[in-house]
């Protein structure tokens, strides 16, 4: 990578004067009840505690949030008057501007162009489930729509919502789960106690006796199109269950309406009467017609209790069980609290803290960027925007220090190449693969994603302190679904798919970039010449079966033919490369969802080159000047699946058919 020596070093010396970044979210509420609150206050607390200035600006708040940020400091709510609140707004100073609502998302666009500007983006739910509101919300939506590529960065809650909202270049981050958890870290304590409340409001004593489900909603009638809440009277009598409603509501004249219905309704809970809610009930649902993500499933999740929801917006990626209407729900309810003693959680996608710390990378990332391009590359000659008691110092000290400062960044420059790694136990295994990495990849800014499946031995957990690489524990192994989710945390312009028991011995990645920077609209995969510790070949790319009983079978044709066979030493378009070194762009890799899951045991990587060529017209390319040991069985034992490749017959034999694999 060649770097503007110059450039980076203003930049640096710029980003080391703020060690203490001035953040201002901005949102409508700050008020208990809601989700987008939680999230800005949550994120608030974790920058003001690593020391950065925060401050909220909202429109209504209620004291909340407000009183627990006095523990933190750092921390300063501000209530803004609608009155002139679009001048308001593009006159506040701040480093980083963060968007969570409307109106917020058009008029912090027009705050200074030196502010850092960043788009966090619940989605919105469809304008016909707000009937009054129809043409606003339809506004609202096209706005954001249009608009969000101006930001500097645009973040979305979930898949759905980057999908739905057309956030096409957009980060995930997902909302946390844990944070009830954190505040009562002795929650089991508060098991058994929902009754006593539901007593406390009215209902009988033995109103709890029968198992029940729970519903954590908004009430009120604006809310019940779209959250479903009308419908949980006719799920009640499908499951033959009692249902009880809980969440924030502003009248009791809708907890009269829900208990007209037969429902226990509970309004305005605190969290420790919403943990016991969560606790004492057989199982959490949502009727919601529309979710960005869904706060009380992963509220529920995290403390061990099943969530059910229909399958509509992000219900599925919160862990819950989905089902395309009432009816169908009632039944998988049914069915799974049968099992409910066989159930086993869903890993948490995200704690609050990893939220958290995603943010805070995003936000030098984008901050960053941003400068660079304000900058631009002429040393002697650059004016920020916006001078004022802030900026000047930085500038003077940026001019008299910047030559002392060095080139590289840490974890603030850009990752050309992330390396994603399964590994469960054999560390004698894993260690010579990272070493060799090491020793051999120069020159290029890489990170090392490991992914671990498993492990029970001690000794590797110790490995694992005793190197700086990130592990992410994925429990029971899946190629697919753990470089997936490898994938989806890492930073890299390109990924690395590699087994761990490979080592390095001349990997050219630099040369490898070049070939896909100099090939973008020809070249989607890369693989290189693996050899077997005899230095025998293992893989030259992955071929295709022509005859029975095979035809149609991937298979590495050129397997156990010398190294320097004329076969193998050139370069070329291949039909597929192989998973256990597989080199292609990360968001070309997200965008087409990475590794199908549906293979059990092969195929998924022949199956993603595939929909390289089929979807964007990418090849793959053998390329044989990059060399790895490949100690091929030694993770697992190679299974042949009868099921994954009939699947992958019935999907690629048009494909294979029609000979558009192999040359342009």
């Amino acid at each position: 990578m060649i770097f503007n020596h110059e450039k980076f070093l203003r930049l640096r010396s710029i980003i080391s004067t703020q060690d203490s970044l001035n953040v201002a979210f901005f949102c409508a509420r700050l008020k208990k009840g809601y989700g987008v609150d939680l999230v800005v206050a949550t994120q608030a607390k974790y920058l003001a505690a690593w020391g950065h200035k925060v401050k909220i600006y909202t429109l209504v708040n209620d004291g909340f949030f407000t009183s627990s940020f006095s523990e933190i400091g750092n921390i300063e709510v501000i209530t803004l008057s609608t009155f002139r609140l679009n001048s308001t707004v593009s006159k506040i100073v701040c480093d980083v501007a963060i968007a969570h609502t409307d109106p917020f998302f058009e008029l912090v666009l027009k705050m200074n162009s030196y502010v850092t500007k960043i788009a966090w983006d619940y989605g919105e739910p469809p304008p016909e489930l707000f009937p009054e509101q129809i043409e606003q919300r339809k506004a609202q939506k096209e706005f954001r729509r249009l608009h969000h590529h101006l930001y500097h960065k645009a973040i979305a809650i979930s898949n759905f919502v980057k999908e739905d909202m057309r956030l096409t270049k957009a980060d995930v981050v997902y909302c946390g789960s844990d944070h009830l958890i954190i505040e009562h870290p002795q929650y089991e304590k508060l098991r058994g106690k929902l009754a006593n409340l539901a007593s406390s409001r009215g209902y009988s004593p033995n109103c709890l006796d029968k198992p029940f489900l729970l519903c954590v909603s908004r009430l009120g009638e604006i809310y019940s199109r779209y959250k479903g809440t009308n419908d949980l009277q006719e799920l009640s009598l499908l499951t033959n269950m009692p249902i009880v409603l809980i969440g924030k509501s502003d009248t009791y004249k809708d907890v009269k309406h829900f208990k007209a219905q037969g429902l226990i309704c509970i309004d305005n809970p605190s969290n420790e009467q919403l943990i016991s809610a969560y606790l004492d009930c057989s199982a959490c649902v949502s009727l919601s017609r529309w979710e960005g993500y869904n706060l009380p499933l992963v509220e529920a999740i995290a403390v061990g209790r099943m969530s059910f929801a229909l399958d509509l917006g992000a219900h599925k990626e919160t862990g819950a069980k989905v089902a395309s209407n009432i009816n169908e729900l009632s039944q998988v309810i049914i069915d799974n609290l049968q099992r409910i003693d066989q159930y086993i959680p869903p890993k948490t996608l995200y704690s609050w803290k990893e939220n958290a710390q995603k943010l805070k990378f995003i936000i030098y990332e984008t901050r960053l960027k941003h400068l660079s391009t304000i900058l631009g590359d002429n040393s002697k000659s650059f004016v920020l925007p916006i001078i004022n008691k802030t900026t000047l110092p930085r500038i003077k000290k940026l001019q008299s220090k910047a030559n002392n400062y060095s080139l590289y960044f840490s974890n603030l420059e850009k990752v050309d190449l992330s390396i994603l790694i399964l590994s469960k136990d054999k560390v004698n295994l894993l260690k010579p693969c990272l070493e060799s990495i090491k020793q051999t990849i120069q020159h290029i800014n890489y990170e090392i994603l490991i992914g671990d499946t498993g492990s029970e031995l001690s000794d590797t957990e110790l490995y694992y302190k005793s190197i700086q690489d990130p592990v992410f524990y994925l429990g029971k192994y899946n190629f697919s679904a753990g470089n997936n989710y490898l994938a989806s945390q890492a930073r890299g312009r390109y990924i690395l798919l590699l087994n761990n028991d490979t080592e390095a011995i001349l990997p050219s990645i630099q040369e490898i970039i070049r070939i896909f920077e100099t090939n973008k609209n020809q070249i989607g995969a890369i693989g290189c010449k693996l050899l077997y510790p005899n230095f025998r070949i293992q893989h030259a790319g992955v071929f295709i079966c022509k005859h029975e009983p095979y035809k149609y079978i991937p298979e590495h044709i050129n397997k156990n033919c010398k190294s320097a066979d004329h076969k193998v030493v050139n370069s070329q378009i291949v039909p597929a490369v192989t998973g256990a070194c597989l080199f292609t762009n990360r968001q070309l890799f997200l965008d087409l969802g990475g590794l199908d899951s549906v293979y059990q045991e092969e195929c998924q990587d022949i199956d993603y080159c595939f929909k390289l060529r089929d979807k964007y017209g990418l090849y793959s390319y053998y390329y044989a000047d990059s060399t790895w040991i490949h100690k091929e069985g030694r993770t697992r034992s190679a299974k042949e699946n009868l099921q994954d490749r009939n699947i992958f017959i019935s999907r690629w034999q048009n494909l294979i058919d029609s000979n558009s694999l192999y040359s342009s």
